[in-house]
């Protein structure tokens, strides 16, 4: 017979894969015939975009493109200084997937992690991107979960509070933002753009109904080129002069983005990338290349989530006869705990010294990266790294513009209420600023300001019951009226009170305990 039981239907989205894995694109860019020959690399950058995600039968299938771009010094004889070029890559990573289905819900984001070049000629390089993919499928559905039992006062039952991470979107959307910059005054005009840099800082989320609210600002430095005319040395005649200038704006944005589904109390976080840079010179007032009309077309890839907080009976039993209990395993997220926190890290990067010195700094750009996770005592020590591009001007009129890499690396402890060894910590970094400084001609100073959003998760698959049944051909044991019992170690009041048929509350009574708590070697009278 099956006893009554009281429940509570939850919506959650269980997790059937969630796995980071890295595959790699790699092409030749072949320099346009309008480009001059490349004498030598200055740096090498790109930006992942998944264009299409695919889920088959026990398989996952992510396309994407690599928008790379090339700064060179250029061959002396055309003249120039300096020269770019674009390329795109295209990637696909197949992932083996067991359990996962077609009609299932996938979330993916892809980033670059480090690129090799090899100049193979000097009109070709060969550029090799490492790209990393954070994918999760996921499959809506509804549970009943079993709360208390309606009509037996002899069921005995323990409850359990699971606090789910309900995924309610994953996914990306667009946000396009057009602005007009212009060149600061005491800069040259614009001759010739070699690449924009962005770093999109994000300011406020806001949850509304079906809506979110995003703010943010996007940092631009462009590198450009400026032929102003000078006197030739012993010369009347005027002459070109191809300088290297750098010039920063900071562009903010508002958008409101339709998001199905989503409440004022839900948790939101975004990544940021720019998808797309169009941008177009044209003359002031004045007739000079002044201003810059630009187009950026920003992937946000949104992750909401709700708390979904339900008592549910872990576990039962009858003080006059046998149960039988049955349970569903669920792969349900249960969210632990979370914290956020600011980093302070300062670092000096050397400038090598088969390079030349600095004149001038122009850009830095820093990226960090998870390295390790290790949770230990209640607490999680976070390995995190920053690889930052130093790009800047010299006086080596060969080597008039230069790039050099460094590498940082840095622990933080962090404490969550409850995290305990058997518990997953994910962690994620945000480079919310940067600052930098020439301390010397070969050395550059890095304030970072590192943002550390962790949670902690149970990733374990969680038991629900779901029905209740009596064994009514079970015999009832026979047992003395009185029993002492021993505590061992790891004993607690339900498991004693289980194996006895009796309860708790009648444990606490009979030997006049003031609580629940156990010693090992205790006598109690049953």
């Amino acid at each position: 017979m099956s006893l009554k039981l009281k429940k509570e239907t939850i919506k959650l989205n269980e997790v059937v894969y969630a796995q980071y894995g890295r595959t790699t694109a790699e092409n030749d860019i072949i320099v346009p015939d309008v480009k001059p020959d490349i004498l030598k690399i200055l740096q090498v950058d790109g930006t992942a975009i998944v264009t299409q995600k695919m889920v088959q039968q026990d398989k996952i299938v992510i396309q994407g493109n690599v928008n790379i771009n090339v700064l060179y010094c250029p061959d002396l004889d055309s003249g120039a200084r300096v020269k770019s070029m674009t390329g795109t890559q295209m990637f696909t990573h197949v992932v083996d997937a067991p359990g996962v289905r077609p009609n299932m819900s996938l979330f993916c984001e892809a980033e670059v992690e480090d690129i090799e070049f090899t100049l193979l000629n000097s009109r070709k390089i060969n550029v090799r991107a490492h790209v990393g993919a954070n994918v999760k499928a996921f499959n809506p559905m509804e549970i009943e979960v079993a709360t208390q039992c309606q009509d037996d006062e002899s069921l005995q039952t323990k409850g359990e509070i699971i606090r789910a991470s309900n995924i309610v979107f994953e996914g990306e959307k667009e946000v396009v933002v057009r602005d007009v910059v212009e060149v600061p005054a005491g800069k040259g005009a614009i001759s010739e753009v070699f690449k924009i840099d962005t770093f999109v800082r994000q300011r406020e989320i806001m949850m509304v109904e079906n809506k979110i609210v995003v703010k943010g600002d996007i940092d631009i430095c462009t590198l450009y080129s400026s032929v102003e005319f000078a006197a030739a040395q012993g010369e009347e005649f005027e002459q070109e002069v191809e300088t290297i200038n750098f010039m920063e704006h900071q562009i903010p944005f508002n958008e409101v983005l339709d998001v199905e589904g989503l409440m004022e109390d839900m948790d939101g976080e975004i990544d940021y990338s720019i998808k797309e840079i169009f941008f177009d010179v044209v003359a002031d007032s004045a007739g000079e290349k002044r201003v810059v009309n630009l187009e950026l077309t920003i992937c946000a890839s949104i992750h909401a989530t709700e708390i979904v907080e339900i008592n549910s009976i872990e576990d039962a039993y009858a003080t006059d006869g046998d149960i039988d209990i049955k349970k569903g395993m669920y792969n349900i997220e249960q969210l632990i705990g979370r914290q956020a926190t600011q980093i302070s890290h300062r670092d000096l990067a050397p400038i090598l010294s088969d390079m030349p010195p600095i004149a001038q700094l122009i850009n830095c750009k820093s990226k960090p990266m998870v390295t390790g996770i290790n949770v230990e005592d209640g607490k999680a020590s976070v390995a995190g790294s920053i690889e930052t591009s130093i790009l800047y001007l010299s006086n080596d009129a060969h080597n008039p513009v230069c790039a050099a890499k460094h590498k940082s690396e840095f622990t933080h402890l962090i404490e969550i209420n409850g995290m305990e060894d058997h518990v997953v910590c994910e962690a994620k970094l945000d480079i919310e600023h940067l600052t930098f400084n020439m301390t010397t001609d070969r050395e550059v100073d890095l304030r970072f300001i590192v943002g550390l959003a962790a949670r902690a998760v149970k990733a374990a698959q969680t038991e629900i019951v779901e029905e209740i049944h009596w064994v009514e051909t079970a015999a009832i044991d026979p047992r003395p009226s009185i029993v002492i019992y021993f505590v061992q170690k790891g004993d607690t009041l339900w498991d004693i009170a289980k194996k006895y048929k009796t309860t708790p509350a009648e444990i606490i009574e009979s030997n006049g305990l003031e609580g629940d708590a156990l010693s090992t070697g205790q006598q109690l009278m049953i």
